[in-house]
């Protein structure tokens, strides 16, 4: 019931019976739904052995051997149905299987053994990650680390990976670790695919011993006036120097003087050559450095670099206590935090085992800088653990038809409290864009709810949790009646949505400025001109709390079960959960009088299976409906046109020309074997608005089809016929 991407499928020795013998039986149907999906004709089979054994009164017995290849990860339904030579319609069988992607990763650490002063490293500073359904299906790498002693700890996950030029199955992405104390460890990282398909796990054992008590550290050189000059360290170094505190002023950033420091020292490189600037220390529980405390003491560590304007550039900080940063412009002498106030630090008494806190800012010039990193430690483990790089932009992966696309962008809280309203136009602020989920929320109304509190959105550590802005879109179908937009968010926000056809856009907030609702949601009422629209929702958050709440329905008079009209529906309203004895109505003669009912709800000859029971087919004598009208049996809105398949029928081999218009209450008609390219005169478009009685086909002979007619139902999307009447021409009663 299990296999692996790649493998062959099959259906061997199978056995089928037939009480009239093996010669009567006719063909078998086989029908394929993947989870998410809809239901597939994939093809069928002719050919029955009688099997050795099947003599006697078990010679009307028969085997058949049927495979699938090709199939991507997913869980799978398959249904099979036998016809004999009358066209006499069997039970159907139905079978599942699951089908794994079976990610993989790799990576090995340079070493075996570290000390706590160093970063734990792997070979070229990447991992690699493979799937056999390629990159972009790998959703995310999960690490968790144990000590000998210990219990399992999750301590991060990798998003976003770019798929290799080379193989597009396989991505790299950076990977080292810190902020491990002295002990035993082990490494575990399990990769997952869209599906949730999981990898083996991998298993990585390294060793973590202590560093010598004042590793690097320099003794402090005072010059004729007492004034501490710092020893000769290297350009592409860190410089540091230590100060002595207590409880009260440990965290007070503002009365840090490290003119006449406690000790200084030479941390070692800023980076590995790979553009990063990186510090990382552990020192534990001890003394940094000889004359500085174990505990409330404060650090000042700067080094070189050359930033420019334009671009984005990110801290990422995970140190334990606290830390703030700032810029010193070599050429001017100018200082600056990266961020106005405590968003250009992380105050949050942490340990470094915490998801790490990211940090966006570009500077006003290009120019050489000092990179300034001050960091204080009250009581218990030592980390400073900080990385200076530009930002590179990422893209998850994302369905817009169903999910939300959104792009997060940095903006500049040093020149307003707000972005501007074209924040998404400057493209060298985006940080990356990501997958925020379905666009239908748990409450079953189109939209979307999101609390984040104070953290990072979604706890994504390569978001930041203030200061940043969201251009958001999905795929929203309007019918031209009036639509209830109810929104609510903290700081701001606006809605607005572009006409997939027309690219006209249409502003359901005001234009040109921010909304803001915090508590209580904005009701907006507006209507859309019929069609298939980008509906987008932009939102800024500055700091504190972010929350959004956005949802959108139509607005009715009326309810199904009362005398009104609900919105712009026909009655008798589509309800839920129909039968034969309560099926949907209001579907007008798709023919308009012209035709038959040629094969009715359960016909033994093709509607005996669930997916076409209460289908209808509607037909002329020799063939007279060729090329003839087809009419729209409702109001809806235009969802899938498939119009150039042959009109060779069953003998071809190829699927049925189709229209599918989307009704409401999740309800769509379908219309099938239309003539090929009936498109070319009737031009249609998707998510175009129909009305009923408007002429959307021609009758054909396209796909599974014994000559020219017309096959119409009613399902929920999915393929599964729902019971409904069709006004003048078919009814249960």
């Amino acid at each position: 019931d299990i296999y692996q991407v790649g493998e062959t499928v099959s259906l061997k020795d199978t056995q089928i019976y037939d009480a009239n013998g093996i010669s009567d039986l006719s063909r078998l149907d086989f029908w394929l739904l993947r989870e998410g999906g809809n239901w597939e004709n994939i093809g069928d089979a002719y050919s029955f052995t009688q099997p050795s054994w099947s003599t006697g009164s078990n010679s009307n017995w028969a085997s058949f051997n049927q495979s699938l290849s090709g199939l991507g990860a997913g869980n799978y339904t398959l249904y099979a149905f036998a016809y004999d030579q009358s066209q006499a319609i069997s039970n159907s069988h139905q079978t599942s299987f699951k089908i794994n992607g079976s990610p993989e990763i790799q990576f090995k650490f340079t070493k075996n053994t570290y000390t706590s002063s160093e970063i734990v490293r792997v070979v070229d500073d990447v991992a690699r990650v493979f799937d056999p359904n390629g990159a972009n299906d790998i959703a995310e790498v999960k690490f968790w680390l144990k000590t000998n002693n210990g219990d399992w700890q999750y301590i991060s996950s990798q998003y976003g990976f770019n798929p290799s030029a080379e193989d597009s199955r396989w991505a790299s992405f950076p990977l080292n670790f810190s902020g491990s104390g002295v002990g035993n460890y082990t490494l575990q990282a399990i990769a997952y695919d869209q599906s949730g398909a999981a990898s083996h796990p991998l298993i990585r054992e390294f060793q973590v011993t202590a560093a010598a008590a004042n590793n690097d550290v320099q003794t402090p050189i005072e010059n004729w006036q007492n004034q501490n000059t710092l020893p000769n360290i290297p350009a592409n170094h860190w410089n540091a120097s230590f100060i002595n505190r207590n409880a009260g002023n440990v965290a007070d950033y503002s009365s840090y003087d490290f003119s006449r420091p406690a000790a200084t020292a030479d941390l070692g490189l800023q980076g590995s050559g790979d553009g990063r600037i990186q510090l990382y220390r552990n020192f534990g529980q001890g003394s940094p450095a000889s004359g500085v405390q174990s505990d409330y003491y404060a650090m000042l560590a700067w080094t070189p670099t050359n930033l420019q304007a334009g671009k984005l550039y990110k801290v990422t900080t995970k140190s334990d206590d606290g830390s703030y940063f700032l810029l010193k412009n070599t050429q001017t002498g100018e200082w600056r935090s990266i961020v106005n106030g405590q968003d250009g630090g992380d105050f949050r008494d942490r340990s470094a085992t915490e998801p790490a806190k990211t940090i966006f800012f570009k500077v006003p010039q290009s120019s050489d800088y000092d990179f300034h990193a001050e960091y204080y430690e009250k009581t218990g483990d030592s980390v400073i653990d900080t990385t200076l790089e530009e930002a590179k932009p990422f893209q998850d992966s994302v369905n817009e038809s169903r999910e939300w696309t959104s792009s997060f962008f940095w903006w500049d809280r040093n020149q307003n409290n707000k972005p501007p309203v074209n924040f998404h136009e400057n493209r060298s602020n985006i940080i990356g864009t990501v997958n925020l989920g379905s666009n239908r929320r748990s409450d079953g109304k189109q939209g979307i709810n999101f609390d984040w509190g104070t953290a990072a959105p979604r706890n994504d550590v390569r978001l930041p949790d203030n200061n940043f802005a969201i251009r958001a879109y999905t795929w929203a179908d309007f019918d031209g009646s009036p639509y209830k937009f109810r929104v609510k968010g903290d700081d701001g926000f606006q809605i607005l949505a572009k006409n997939q056809s027309t690219d006209q856009w249409y502003y359901i907030t005001p234009q040109n400025q921010w909304t803001q609702a915090y508590d209580s949601p904005t009701e907006i009422t507006y209507t859309l001109p019929a069609g298939r629209y980008d509906l987008h929702f932009h939102y800024f958050e500055e700091r504190g709390n972010a929350h959004f709440d956005l949802s959108w329905e139509e607005v009715t008079s009326g309810s199904p079960s009362g005398s009104g009209n609900p919105g712009n529906f026909p009655v008798p309203f589509l309800q839920d959960n129909p039968t034969q004895k309560n099926p949907l109505r209001g579907f007008k003669d798709p023919r308009k009088g012209e035709g038959y009912v040629s094969q009715y709800p359960g016909s033994k000859y093709s509607h005996g299976d669930r997916m076409n029971f209460y289908a209808i087919d509607i037909n002329e004598p020799g063939n007279l409906d060729r090329g003839k009208p087809v009419y729209a049996m409702r109001d809806g809105i235009v969802e899938e046109i498939i119009d150039q398949n042959p009109d060779t029928g069953r003998a071809g081999g190829k699927p049925s020309n189709m229209v599918l218009i989307k009704h409401e209450n999740g309800y769509y008609s379908r219309y099938l074997h239309l003539q090929q390219n009936f498109n070319s005169t009737i031009k249609l478009q998707k998510a175009q608005r129909v009305t009923v009685g408007q002429k959307i086909g021609l009758v054909g002979n396209s796909g599974v089809s014994d000559g020219y007619h017309l096959h119409v139902q009613v399902d929920k999307g999915d393929w599964i016929s729902q019971p409904f009447e069709i006004e003048g021409l078919f009814s249960f009663s």
